[in-house]
C-alpha cells in the first residue's frame, strides 16, 4: 500500500488518490487497485492513466487484444505484448495487460498501444460523485508463451479467475467502477431456535 497523496487541478477541489498492489501466492497475476475519493460538496469529473516501460525497446510487439486485433483499441478489455524475436530467441517473457472487465460500466477513454513503442498508456474518464469514492483496477501477467498471455488475461477480464479480487474488503469492491467486482453476498440470518412450552395434562 503506497501513501495517500493529494492531487488538485488549478489547486481546487482535490481528489485523493492511494495505490494498493497485490500478487496472490497462488497464481500468475499483478494487481494494483487506485481508489479516487472526492471530499468535495460537488461531484467531479477526473481523468487518469497508466504510463509504464514494457523493457522491450523497438522489438516490443503487439501480439493479441481481446478484440482479435493486433491494434489496442478503448473497446478493448486487454492486450498482449512480447519483445520480438532475435534470430530464434525473445529474451523478455509475454506480457499480459487487462485495463478492464467484460461489462463493467467504466472501460477505457484513451489508450496508446503500438508495436515498435515499450512505453504505453492507458486511461479513464469518470465523475466521482461528492463524498464518494471510485476505484480503478488494473492487472498484469507474465506468461511463458503468447497463449498463457492471452489466456490468462481473458479469464481476468471475465471475472472468471477465483483469485482476482482476494484481500479485497467489499466496500472497496463496491467502488469498483471498470470492472464487476461483487462483494461477497450477506450470510442469511440464524432462524429463532423453536421454543416448544410444555403440556401438562391431569
Amino acid at each position: 500500500m503506497f501513501p495517500t497523496q493529494t492531487v488538485t487541478k488549478d489547486g481546487s477541489n482535490p481528489i485523493d488518490v492511494q495505490r494498493t498492489v497485490f500478487v496472490p501466492s497462488n497464481d500468475q497475476f499483478a494487481r494494483w487497485v487506485e481508489p479516487y475519493h472526492n471530499a468535495n460538496a460537488t461531484a467531479q469529473t477526473i481523468s487518469t492513466g497508466i504510463a509504464t516501460n514494457l523493457g522491450s525497446d523497438s522489438n516490443t510487439r503487439i501480439v493479441t487484444t481481446s478484440g482479435g486485433a493486433t491494434a489496442v483499441a478503448t473497446t478493448d478489455t486487454w492486450a498482449t505484448t512480447f519483445q520480438n524475436w532475435s534470430g530464434t530467441t525473445s529474451s523478455d517473457p509475454r506480457l499480459g495487460h487487462v485495463f478492464a472487465g467484460t461489462g463493467a460500466p467504466q472501460q477505457l477513454t484513451a489508450v496508446n498501444f503500438a508495436d515498435g513503442d515499450d512505453n504505453p498508456y492507458w486511461g479513464y474518464t469518470f465523475t466521482v460523485p461528492a463524498g464518494a469514492t471510485v476505484a480503478i483496477v488494473n492487472y498484469a501477467t507474465v506468461q511463458p508463451t503468447k497463449a498463457a498471455a492471452a489466456a490468462k488475461s481473458a479469464e481476468l477480464a471475465a471475472n472468471t479467475n477465483a483469485n482476482q479480487f482476494a484481500c479485497m474488503t467489499d466496500e472497496v469492491k463496491a467502488e469498483v467502477a471498470n470492472f464487476v467486482a461483487v462483494p461477497a453476498p450477506t450470510p442469511a440470518p440464524a432462524p429463532e431456535p423453536m421454543v416448544i412450552a410444555p403440556r401438562f395434562t391431569g
